[in-house]
């Protein structure tokens, strides 16, 4: 009894010994994070023709569907092209025609881009400018988004041409120039003037929609992502990570499962224009710095599934699962998720079993994960639901550094923490090219049926090592990249135009710094304090910024006044003074309307605050000294009874005089300092 009783104790001991050492092997952690982390955009819709420019790269190469963007990246259009970038689920950028962009910045943290020539719009969604910024550059401009909406740069095709920034559908952004900024609304157009006399000058009007053809191109497109997106399973079968899921849904349809939780399985008509189709077998391999080699599908619908999750093999048919059995906190997004070995001369691949952990090909050039299949590393079985693949909370939005959590979906019913057997991979789904052909477009490539099964066999024992790849755009060491174009003719504008109102410091936006040196001439922005409570309605800030004290420099002396304990008696009663008004006196214009012509200074028309030229300038100061409202021969302390006083009727005769007043003198003009005192009583006599 007690001898078969340790015997399972053993036999327990050595398939707990076993299952921890080959979840070492097949897992990822749950905390785990690549050491490659680079914000990933895509061309998720290129009409025409396009080039791409990678960073420190000399060669321009052909831009297509899915092809992934990084930093630095430059891109230009055809004439008649159309181009569109998404970067995450809520936010994607248009090119027009004959147009420019480069990619400054692209991190959780924000985008950059820069616009030297064409016209360019970008709509965002649920933005959030504390969580990620979105700055625009554009000839000596520079555009900073505040509000969910749809913004247009124009910037024009001479480098005399101005620039055109206009905010609709509630967008709200701040706009810098050479020398100023300001708000621009939604509704409103701005045209920035960035050579000649008006450089650096804003002119401002409104505008409700666009009349052009990529202006309907941008509605066709718009239609079509909200659409997708109110059908899509953002927070059901897949997280915020996973952007470009949303296009699946008119491609196939979604069941469940009982071993894999909720997979996608492709329409038979989406397929079936590729003949022998399996996964990663129509497409083409692009070196994407710093990641390696990508995998670029054929299929519209193939993003998500190529970046993300497993496809796995079941019931006879291939399907993809947005998690594998392991599952890292965070849906990273990769190259692509396959097996690689090199067999003879050839270079083979097919899709990643379910129960894989990642597979990095690429080591060689990054060194990631080591060599191994596995991925290396401490790793540690996956466990509770979450679509069963695994534990953590995968998700994350592309613009937020902070990951959100995956939706608890029901799990497959395999125990926690067992082992699962390798998945059965057909060989219909190996593809092999030779060396010499790796990097170039391939359709329908399949090997011979006995490589593939050598193919397979030697994954399954564990004996393979990831293939020395061709190195960057270099095919077997001896040619450029079949991918290569020739330059396109408006690429010299990306090296000659100066994009931006400040220079940018790489990964750092611009605006605050540009709104406190353009718009706040220097001084620091007024935040309010959290930890203080609600302010005394007397003690309210006002204000942008905080007011610097006010100091005068020229204080005027005032006149002593010596053996003084009361103010001055007022002077005579002024009731008298109000009844002389009924007359058509001009006591109260003392400026005569008729010199006012030759105040008038010469000015330039500058578009700014002037749309309708008036004859005397609104803000214009006085140029002579005539003081206000005084008369201008009037000496300061001393008036005269000839010029008339201010406030003072004409002198009339005697007889309409009041018998029993004596004139009162003219009050002190508004400038001067106050007459000596009147007078002063001394024990009663007047002195």
């Amino acid at each position: 009894m007690r001898s078969s009783a340790k015997l399972l104790l053993m036999a327990a001991a050595l398939m707990l010994l076993a299952s921890g050492i080959y979840a070492q092997d097949y897992s990822e952690s749950g905390d785990n994070q690549p050491e490659i982390t680079t914000r990933v955009a895509r061309i998720s819709k290129l009409k025409g023709d396009a080039q791409i420019r990678r960073r420190d790269a000399l060669e321009w190469e052909e831009a297509d569907d899915n092809l992934p963007i990084v930093e630095g990246d430059q891109l230009v259009t055809s004439k008649s092209a159309r181009l569109e970038i998404q970067f995450d689920r809520n936010t994607y950028l248009w090119l027009d025609g004959d147009a420019g962009l480069k990619i400054e910045t692209l991190t959780d943290q924000g985008i950059a881009v820069s616009v030297p020539r064409g016209s360019a719009a970008m709509r965002v969604i649920n933005f959030d400018k504390a969580r990620g910024y979105f700055e625009i550059d554009a000839p000596s401009t520079t555009i900073a988004l505040e509000r969910d909406g749809l913004y247009r740069i124009d910037a024009g095709y001479d480098t005399s041409d101005p620039v055109l920034v206009s905010a609709l559908e509630g967008g709200q952004a701040r706009i810098y120039s050479q020398t100023a900024g300001m708000t621009l609304s939604s509704g409103r157009q701005a045209r920035i003037f960035v050579s000649g006399d008006y450089a650096g000058e804003t002119q401002v009007g409104s505008i409700s929609s666009f009349d052009d053809k990529f202006a309907d191109w941008i509605g066709d497109r718009q239609k079509k992502i909200d659409r997708d997106l109110a059908t899509a399973y953002y927070g059901k079968y897949y997280d915020d990570d996973m952007y470009g899921a949303e296009d699946l849904d008119d491609y196939g349809q979604w069941s469940y499962t009982s071993s894999y939780g909720y997979i996608w399985r492709p329409y038979g008509s989406s397929i079936s224009s590729y003949s022998n189709w399996s996964p990663y077998r129509y497409g083409q391999w692009r070196w994407l710095p710093p990641y390696g080699w990508t995998w670029v599908n054929d299929e519209p619908w193939g993003w998500a599934t190529y970046h993300h999750g497993r496809w796995i093999w079941v019931n006879g048919y291939w399907a993809w699962t947005p998690y594998g059995y392991y599952r890292s906190g965070r849906s990273w997004w990769r190259p692509a998720l396959v097996y690689m070995t090199v067999y003879n001369n050839d270079i083979c691949w097919y899709p990643l079993p379910y129960n894989y952990g990642y597979y990095n090909y690429n080591s060689h050039w990054n060194g990631h994960y080591g060599g191994n299949h596995n991925g290396g590393g401490n790793h540690y079985p996956g466990n509770g639901n979450g679509n069963g693949n695994g534990n953590g909370n995968g998700g994350g939005n592309g613009g937020n550094p902070n990951p959100t959590p995956t939706p608890g979906i029901l799990g497959p019913g395999f125990i926690r923490d067992n082992v699962p057997p390798l998945q059965t991979v057909p060989t219909t789904g190996v593809v092999g090219v030779s060396r010499d052909q790796f990097g170039s477009k391939q359709r329908n490539i399949q090997p011979p049926l006995d490589v593939a099964k050598s193919v397979v066999k030697a994954v399954r024992d564990g004996s393979s090592t990831p293939p020395l790849l061709p190195p960057g755009t270099e095919i077997n060491g001896s040619r450029p990249s079949p991918m290569s174009v020739k330059t396109p003719a408006t690429a010299e504008r990306f090296d000659t135009i100066r994009t931006g109102a400040a220079a940018r410091t790489p990964r750092a936006p611009l605006d605050n710094v540009l709104r406190k040196d353009r718009i706040l001439g220097g001084r620091e922005i007024l935040t309010p304090d959290p930890t203080r409570g609600r302010p005394e309605p007397n003690s309210r800030p006002t204000g942008a910024v905080e007011r610097p004290p006010l100091t005068i420099m020229n204080p005027r002396p005032t006149q002593p006044r010596s053996n003084e304990s009361t103010p001055v008696r007022p002077r005579t009663p002024t009731a008298p003074l109000e009844t002389p008004r009924t007359e058509s006196q001009p006591q109260y214009e003392p400026r005569p309307r008729t010199p006012r012509a030759p105040l008038e200074t010469p000015r330039q028309d500058t578009p700014r605050y002037e749309p309708k030229p008036q004859p005397q300038p609104r803000y214009e100061p006085r140029p002579q000294p005539q003081p206000r409202y005084e008369p201008k021969p009037q000496p300061r302390y001393e008036p005269k009874p000839q010029p008339q006083p201010r406030y003072e009727p004409r002198p009339e005769p005697p007889a309409s005089r009041p018998h029993n007043e004596s004139r009162p003198s003219p009050p002190p003009s508004r400038k001067e300092a106050p007459s000596a005192p009147l007078s002063r009583e001394k024990d009663g006599k007047r002195q």
